[in-house]
């Protein structure tokens, strides 16, 4: 049988909050710390991938706090090394695009295709519950077979920052901050 729909608010709640997580780590995690990197990285291919590999290990550890919340530590873990390997995705599509609305619309997508693996449908008894144990039950489903993601991300990453495209990152990043300082 079909269980219910959480009630409308729950669900609009959540999607805010998972929209609002997107907005705010790409705000941080690229915004701020990648271009943190700037000054001293960002100008070879080695530093584009320091940065890339780095950042991406702040965003990943992040997600270690999850813990306080109840995940397991298998899972948690395997939530660490996936959002470090797509936060080196997320950093390359930033590096290349220079734009961090783009990343935040795509984060906040990602984040928010997770509520359709049957988040908004619960039973009437843990309806109350859902927002906070339904996230973390989504989470502590986590196993070895979410690490397929790695196999894609991290190739992926350094595909989107090789030499030639860091070369073109490195030159239109001269031309913005000389078009800023004049």
């Amino acid at each position: 049988p079909k269980l219910p729909l959480l009630p409308v608010e729950q669900i609009v709640l959540s999607v805010l909050t998972l929209i609002g997580i997107g907005i705010r780590e790409e705000a941080i995690y690229r915004g701020i710390v990648v271009n943190l990197y700037e000054g001293k990285h960002f100008n070879s291919h080695k530093g584009l991938l320091y940065t890339a590999i780095s950042s991406s290990f702040f965003f990943g550890a992040i997600h270690f706090g999850n813990l306080l919340a109840g995940v397991r530590l298998e899972s948690t873990l395997v939530q660490v090394l996936v959002a470090w390997a797509m936060g080196m995705v997320n950093c390359a599509i930033y590096l290349r695009g220079g734009s961090i609305w783009g990343m935040m619309i795509l984060h906040a997508m990602i984040d928010g295709s997770s509520l359709f693996d049957g988040f908004f449908y619960q039973s009437a008894t843990v309806a109350a519950e859902a927002a906070s144990s339904g996230a973390i039950e989504s989470v502590n489903s986590l196993g070895l077979l979410n690490l397929i993601p790695i196999v894609w991300c991290i190739p992926l990453a350094l595909f989107l920052l090789r030499k030639k495209k860091t070369q073109e990152i490195i030159a239109r990043r001269q031309t913005e901050n000389a078009a800023q300082m004049n």
